[in-house]
């Protein structure tokens, strides 16, 4: 006899004189718990991206200064993150001696908020010039404690570089 058949013949030996319900309910048992380890597997940390296109925030760069602020850029990201609606804003920060310090913050329901800091180009950054990136659940709008006029985003539940982040 072939090996194959003589192990399916052991295998359905235990069925054979029980119900036809006892029969299909053992014979559904395996599918359930392979259904259940394969649902529990796919958490919300591997869900694909949203497909809808984000909403553009815009790409604010001072125009001079240390100190710049970007309401309109604020507003609809904070807007579309409240909605649920994938959207990414682009701050430039500028160092005292001019160096660009990029910063980009996106929102996907399915992936959650993504911070990044570029201070790669900051000449007198010293070992502090990397890229730093943090992945967050919870994002709230704060004031400024130098002027209540002025709001930034402090995002929280992040992993990467730290447990919170601001942005811009």
């Amino acid at each position: 006899m072939c090996p194959a058949r003589k192990q399916a013949g052991v295998a359905l030996r235990p069925l054979i004189g029980r119900s036809p319900q006892r029969v299909r309910l053992a014979l559904r048992r395996p599918l359930l718990v392979a259904l259940v380890i394969a649902a529990s597997a796919c958490g919300s940390a591997g869900a694909p991206p949203s497909t809808v296109t984000p909403r553009d925030c815009g790409s604010f760069v001072p125009s001079s200064g240390l100190v710049a602020y970007d309401a309109a850029g604020l507003d609809c990201f904070w807007a579309a993150y409240t909605a649920g609606t994938p959207a990414r804003w682009a701050f430039r920060q500028v160092t005292m001696e001019g160096d660009p310090i990029p910063s980009t913050i996106a929102f996907d329901p399915a992936q959650g908020i993504v911070v990044t800091h570029d201070t790669t180009a900051d000449e007198y950054g010293g070992a502090n010039r990397r890229l730093m990136t943090w992945r967050c659940g919870v994002l709230t709008k704060r004031a400024w404690p130098s002027d209540s006029t002025h709001l930034y985003l402090e995002a929280s539940g992040c992993s990467g570089e730290g447990k919170t982040t601001s942005f811009p």
